[in-house]
């Protein structure tokens, strides 16, 4: 695959290869989320950040911290770590891209990990969410954009799983929620 598959620009491949380098050398679960996995499932726009779903228990944080810093990433250690033991989500920056960091805190975030798939890019082996979890992280966000997103993915990918997107969002918030109302109204079964 190339940099232009993946749909943006080189800072932010760039930025991408860097991080899956060192979590793929260190066995650390993780599954890149956002624009960049949306990518990979048809939706190509741009975005200056990489997001990433990562598991990794906060006594191994210091060392692979200190990897990841001597691979070139920017990062303030102790507000990381800090952020992710109690915030479980975090930030740091590989040259100008922002990295964004999410803990899979709850079973329907470590499905998504679960589900993940390694995909060539530039010659590297990296971790994307599958097209259901790519749906599931942007409707459990919910913002307009990702309510954009979403639809754009119901027309450029036939992977999505509708019934087992509406099921897994049942089983977290419940049949009544916007999200299932704003489904069932923009997205046909």
């Amino acid at each position: 695959m190339s940099a232009d598959n993946v749909g943006n620009d080189e800072s932010v491949v760039a930025a991408l290869l860097a991080v899956a380098d060192v979590l793929e050398a260190e066995g650390s679960p993780y599954a890149v989320i956002g624009a960049l996995a949306a990518a990979q499932h048809g939706l190509i726009r741009a975005t200056q950040d990489v997001d990433l779903l990562v598991a990794v228990p906060a006594v191994r944080l210091p060392a692979l911290l200190a990897k990841l810093e001597q691979s070139g990433c920017q990062i303030d250690q102790a507000r990381v770590i800090r952020e992710w033991t109690s915030e479980h989500l975090t930030q740091f920056r590989y040259r100008d891209v922002p990295i964004d960091w999410l803990e899979p805190v709850i079973p329907l975030f470590q499905l998504v990990l679960d589900r993940a798939t390694t995909r060539d890019v530039l010659g590297h082996p990296v971790r994307f969410a599958d097209a259901d979890g790519v749906v599931l992280m942007k409707l459990v966000a919910f913002r307009p954009g990702d309510r954009q997103d979403v639809d754009a993915l119901a027309l450029a990918c036939r992977d999505v799983d509708w019934t087992f997107v509406r099921g897994q969002l049942e089983s977290v918030f419940g049949p009544d929620d916007e999200r299932l109302a704003w489904l069932r109204a923009n997205i046909p079964s």
